[in-house]
């Protein structure tokens, strides 16, 4: 059942014949992309703009490598106090 470097060197590239993108070194289709245009309340009135959201707080917290993907779990409560 598991994958070894053998069965991933037999996968065919996806997007260019020639390519190095297959199913087994890609991204999961839920990745994705976003953007965020911030600016004072004031230059979004100049440029006829409707605010959103409002940008209230941060907080930087880091995680060890080995769990990976809790960051906000330990973030959130940060910014919060």
């Amino acid at each position: 059942v598991g994958v070894t470097a053998a069965s991933l060197a037999k996968l065919k590239p996806v997007f260019d014949s020639n390519g190095s993108t297959t199913a087994g070194n890609a991204s999961q289709l839920s990745d994705g992309a976003a953007m965020v245009m911030l600016m004072k309340r004031s230059e979004a009135r100049r440029r006829g703009l409707k605010p959103r959201a409002t940008f209230r707080a941060f907080a930087v917290a880091g995680v060890e490598p080995s769990v990976m993907g809790i960051g906000p779990a330990v973030a959130i409560p940060a910014v919060l106090e």
